[in-house]
């Protein structure tokens, strides 16, 4: 027995002084690492209660460690070792004098015992039949057997990614497919038999059914030979074994849901078996209104039942029609996250509804129903002031989810009908003594009519004019509603198009807006979104609002100053081409007098952002300036007035990034497809020329960023190659010195945008690109050298692309369609990928390991991998094995089994195979560390 082990589990959980506990955590953390921890464990767990100092602590410490050690270190031992381990651990679970060890024990011990059954072979050929000899039979050791067979299916499904697909299907059907069937049919004769002589041990039986049934190895005839879906009904009735019988029969509806679906005998004795329980689950349901927990479950129970059975619900309503009301009755729960399950049964019923196979008939009081429900369910409650920024987010997304529920009545009933109920409501509401009536339910109805804009048509004549002369009248009643109308009319902006009468009361709606502090957000976009879809009728309106936006610029927000100008540059794209040049001067003028080099940086911001916003929405298209007899551009012709501005502001601010962000936002947007037929060469160098020199100056990435909408645009004429080859040389060269006078951390921005660039140049000028790579190999090294040492994870994001771009692109022929046939690449593949690529598939495997690259990455760097052993299938295997070789928590069967799976995963050109390999190196490095044993705490209880 070791003292100290002892000692320390003892100061853990007993020393009232926390520096002594966090001391004795960290000696019991590095003494689990170490080999002598084994003995010591087994020892603990094996000596008699009255050791001294072997406290209850002291044995569940132990256990912890046995099942840490078998999850981290078992690759360590030795065959016999193992078959020593795995004895001492059986003879402990099956001692029972003088006492049994305790369920924690028992716990953590079945737990590592499934983890040997499922890492080690040899002389252990059947786990389950071993536990089922030594603890099956008595009475005392029956809850060991029944911990290990629950364990060890979630055990197993916890491991998928550590084995090969074959090495897990090979464990799946040994352990749990080869005993699923008779398993089962003894689990449920105990439960029949009444030996579950205690509510522990039935509680037990029940949770190992719901393990093995989650498997969906038992046969869907073994279930309908039992009776274990009226025993799970019954089981509902008992607190203890409520959560394990939904899940049970859960389980059971998920597996029968293609028999039910094709009418198979199968599945018609499943619903058969279950439907005379369902129909009298009403009260149940009723009971759970003021238990949260209890309703969730619920929820799962009758939303399963009705998933599975949705193909007879839906041709045959009259006979699965109490399934149907279940449904609406637990849709209609207090609780509004509980309900979350039953948006997909709506949506599929829909679906399957509008497929033309069945009548929608019978169901319209169904959809009725829920729209009144859904209504309710979308209110805010009184105390929402009380309310955490959590708890405004999580409802919000709720909201969203009853929003589609709600697109879906709309798409039974019709939109006419859930408008109409919509519009009763309102009626309602506003006729309602003032005493009775709370802004909640009003604005419960607008959000309702918000979440039914995508669905109603812009030729709806019948209701929406009626309930778009509601608003004003109702907005006029509390801040909360004017705020939610006008979000309304952002909606229905695209029907107000169709219907111009609307204009006026929609105009005095949003300027009421306006005078309201808590709507100023919801007037700016109201107003935003009315100009972006109706533009061309509302230009009129510039001169009247001109005062307005001009008092704005200091009166709104930031963000809402910002909106209103969005808005007024959609009224002036909307107006006649002959006039956007004199309206662009009028509107912007008030901002271009605040562009002074001595105006603070915040100013400067504001007004180069909104300046942005017109250069960017001001483009109208070629065609229609040509009609009207211009020859000119109006935007570029602001830009080119606007530039001694911008240039006098960056030579004082060229390191304030506010500032540079804005004038490099409006470059980029004279970038775009409209205006770039109308560029002059004299404007391009003026971009070029300030591009090369403010990236010079302050290696500030969002020159490079606007360097790349360049290549993008100019790349693909030939008259402006040669400019583009020469930006590119002369951002990569300075990059490159950047990083190598400062190192990655103040460059890893550049670095992002300078890989991205190059990815636009490899797909621009194919031709140019291999045979500049070629010429400059130091590109990839820098590359490589920055997949090792930057952290941040959009710069990791974007390399890691660019080296799936690259080796794709220099891969052999076929090549992506918009690259040109017949060139040779061999060159750039011999002089700059191959000298890089072993530290290449190196560092994407040990970052990858490291937990470095984002998880959107993950597919790039395993095709980027794949490209790698297609362009050298010879050296391939090498450079795996040296990258593997090197990780210490492998063993050198593992490198060699993973080396033949990604070499055959190349032969084959199967991405799966890449991926789930380099997922099994992952996974194997988690479980084999600290962090591996914190995630296993936390699955297993």
């Amino acid at each position: 027995m070791n003292n100290d082990f002892l000692n320390a589990v003892g100061t853990l959980y007993s020393a009232t002084q926390e520096s002594l506990r966090q001391t004795a955590a960290h000696w019991l953390e590095q003494f689990e690492a170490s080999d002598a921890a084994w003995e010591v464990a087994t020892t603990t767990l094996a000596a008699p209660p009255t050791t001294q100092g072997v406290t209850f602590e002291a044995r569940v410490f132990a256990a912890q460690v046995i099942r840490h050690k078998v999850t981290r270190d078992l690759y360590k031992l030795a065959p016999a070792q193992v078959a020593q381990l795995r004895e001492a651990i059986l003879n402990i679970l099956g001692t029972t004098q003088p006492a049994p060890p305790s369920a924690a024990v028992v716990t953590q011990l079945c737990c590592a015992l499934a983890e040997m059954a499922i890492h080690t072979t040899g002389d252990w050929t059947d786990p389950v039949a071993t536990v089922t000899e030594r603890f099956s039979a008595r009475e005392e050791t029956r809850l060991v057997f029944l911990e290990f067979l629950t364990v060890l299916p979630e055990e197993l499904f916890a491991c998928e990614n550590l084995l090969t697909r074959e090495e897990w299907a090979d464990k799946f059907a040994s352990l749990i497919r080869a005993h699923a069937t008779n398993l089962f049919h003894s689990l449920v004769s105990t439960l029949q038999s009444g030996q579950a002589s205690t509510s522990q041990l039935k509680k037990k039986l029940f949770a190992c059914v719901e393990s093995w049934m989650s498997t969906k190895a038992v046969p869907l005839e073994a279930i309908t030979a039992t009776p274990i879906i009226p025993m799970s009904f019954e089981a509902l009735q008992q607190d203890d074994l409520f959560d394990s019988a939904v899940s049970i029969l859960s389980c059971i509806w998920d597996e029968a849901q293609a028999d039910i679906t094709n009418g198979s005998p199968g599945g018609l004795a499943i619903v058969q078996a279950s439907l005379p329980f369902l129909s009298q689950c009403g009260q149940m349901v009723q009971d759970a209104e003021d238990d949260e927990d209890q309703a969730k479950g619920m929820v799962k129970l009758i939303t399963s039942a009705a998933n599975a059975m949705l193909t007879p619900i839906v041709t045959q309503p009259d006979q699965f029609g109490t399934l149907i009301t279940l449904v609406l009755d637990v849709s209609s729960y207090p609780f509004a996250e509980v309900v979350t399950p039953t948006f997909d049964f709506w949506f599929y019923l829909t679906e399957s509804l509008l497929d033309g196979e069945a009548d929608p008939t019978p169901f319209i009081p169904v959809y009725d129903k829920l729209v009144t429900v859904l209504t309710r369910q979308v209110r805010y409650p009184a105390d929402l002031d009380q309310w955490t920024a959590k708890d405004r987010d999580d409802f919000r997304e709720l909201r969203h989810g009853m929003g589609d529920v709600l697109k879906n009545c709309s798409h039974i009933l019709g939109e006419d009908r859930v408008l109409g109920q919509c519009l009763s409501l309102m009626e309602q509401w506003a006729n309602a003594p003032a005493t009775h009536r709370m802004w909640q339910d009003a604005e419960a109805i607008l959000f309702a009519l918000r979440a039914l804009g995508a669905v109603v048509h812009t030729d709806e004549e019948k209701v929406m004019p009626l309930i778009m002369r509601q608003l004003p009248a109702l907005s006029a009643l509390h801040s909360k509603l004017k705020y939610a109308a006008l979000l309304v009319l952002s909606t229905y902006t695209r029907w107000t198009r169709m219907h111009p009468d609307m204009f006026g009361l929609q105009m005095e709606l949003i300027s009421s807006g306006f005078s309201d502090p808590e709507s100023c957000t919801a007037a700016a976009r109201a107003l935003k979104h009315l100009a972006q879809d109706c533009g061309p009728q509302l230009h009129p309106y510039l001169q009247s609002l001109h005062p307005f936006y001009v008092s704005s610029l200091m009166t709104l927000t930031s963000d809402d100053a910002m909106a209103v100008a969005e808005a007024v540059a959609f009224m002036i794209a909307g107006a006649p081409p002959t006039e956007i040049m004199q309206l662009l001067n009028m509107f912007a003028t008030p901002l271009v007098q605040q562009l002074t080099p001595s105006a603070d940086v915040p100013r400067l911001r504001s007004v180069l952002y909104r300046l942005a916003v017109f250069v960017r929405v001001v483009q109208p298209a070629p065609e229609a300036l040509q009609a009207a007899g211009l020859t000119s551009y109006p935007v570029l012709d602001f830009v080119t007035a606007l530039w001694p501005y911008l240039v006098a502001v960056l030579d004082k601010h060229a390191l304030d990034d506010p500032v540079t962000e804005g004038v490099s936002k409006i470059i980029r947007y004279t970038l775009m497809p409209n205006c770039i037929a109308a560029y002059t060469p004299d404007l391009l160098n003026r971009v070029v020329s300030l591009l090369v020199t403010q990236y010079s100056t302050t290696h500030y990435s969002c020159w490079l960023w606007v360097s790349n909408h360049v290549v993008a645009q100019f790349a693909k004429t030939e008259q402006w190659v040669a400019p583009v080859l020469q930006l590119i040389q002369q951002l990569v060269d300075i990059t490159i010195a950047f990083v190598n006078k400062d190192g990655f951390g103040p460059a890893f921005e550049a670095v992002d945008e300078t890989f991205g660039l190059l990815c636009t140049f490899a797909n621009t000028l194919y031709p140019q690109f291999v045979a500049w790579l070629a010429s400059r190999p130091e590109i990839l090294q820098l590359g490589v050298a920055a997949v090792q040492h930057i952290d941040h994870p959009r710069t990791m994001s974007s390399l890691i692309f660019f080296f799936y771009e690259v080796t794709r692109l220099l891969g052999p022929e076929p090549r992506p369609s918009h690259i040109p046939h017949g060139i040779d690449a061999s060159p750039a593949v011999q002089r700059a990928l191959l000298p890089v690529a072993p530290s290449l598939v190196q560092v994407l495997i040990q970052r990858r390991v490291d937990d470095a690259i984002p998880s959107e990455s993950f597919n790039d760097l395993t095709c980027a991998l794949r490209c790698i052993g297609e362009l050298f299938p010879n050296e391939f295997g090498a450079w795996a094995t040296q990258a593997l070789a090197g990780m210490a928590f492998l063993t050198q069967g593992e490198v060699q089994g993973m080396v033949r799976e990604l070499q055959q995963a190349v032969v084959q050109n199967s991405y799966s195979r890449v991926r789930d390999t380099i997922n099994k190196v992952v996974m194997l490095h988690q479980r084999r560390s600290k962090r591996g044993n914190a995630q296993n705490d936390r699955r297993r209880r």
